[in-house]
């Protein structure tokens, strides 16, 4: 799937999903938010997210994680976020953290690789149809188009030029990881709903 694909299909499974709020402060001690966003009457789905400090913690159906910044935030603060800018806060996840948190699209792979193609013809098709299926054919996973560009620079510069890494093809199939989303698009519902709450 790709990013549009990802958000739309998150957007759709959030759609019944109702956020509560609470608020913690006692003396000498951080200020606690907690916010769960889940459908009522299940738990399938559902998270929690919760600030101290200057970390926000996010667990639940949609995997766990730790986004850190320099300074104390409230969760208005996070949901104001974009997406890199949470993936690059992210200190510890099961996937991965930071930059290094990614999936792999080969949907977003092969988009990045019409653009490119339209690109360097100015917008025309390539002279090379069957080089494009096959540079397109090798999109399926990381490891798979990695090799690809290795092995093939000649074939590359027939379809991309000479200078076809200045495109930067090497993380054309990154994408943040769908729980990154699901961790983002959550907060960002959730928040909308307790606004005014607080």
């Amino acid at each position: 799937m790709n990013r549009k694909q990802i958000t739309k299909m998150i957007t759709k499974d959030y759609k019944e999903h109702v956020a509560t709020y609470k608020k913690i402060e006692q003396d000498k001690a951080p200020i606690i938010e907690h916010m769960t966003w889940g459908k009522p009457g299940t738990c399938v789905g559902y998270v929690v997210y919760m600030t101290i400090g200057n970390s926000l913690i996010v667990r639940g159906d949609y995997g766990e994680a730790i986004y850190t910044v320099t300074d104390s935030q409230p969760l208005r603060f996070w949901a104001n976020t974009g997406l890199s800018y949470m993936k690059e806060k992210c200190r510890a996840s099961e996937g991965g953290y930071g930059s290094k948190w990614n999936d792999w699209s080969e949907e977003e792979c092969i988009d990045r690789i019409d653009e490119a193609i339209r690109e360097h013809n100015d917008g025309g098709e390539t002279e090379h149809p069957e080089l494009l299926e096959e540079f397109k054919g090798a999109a399926c996973t990381q490891q798979d188009w990695e090799m690809y560009l290795m092995r093939n620079d000649y074939e590359l510069a027939k379809l991309l030029g000479e200078c076809w890494h200045d495109y930067g093809p090497w993380s054309w199939g990154e994408v943040p990881p769908v729980r990154l989303h699901c961790h983002h698009i959550g907060l960002k519902l959730a928040w909308a709903q307790v606004k005014d709450e607080v």
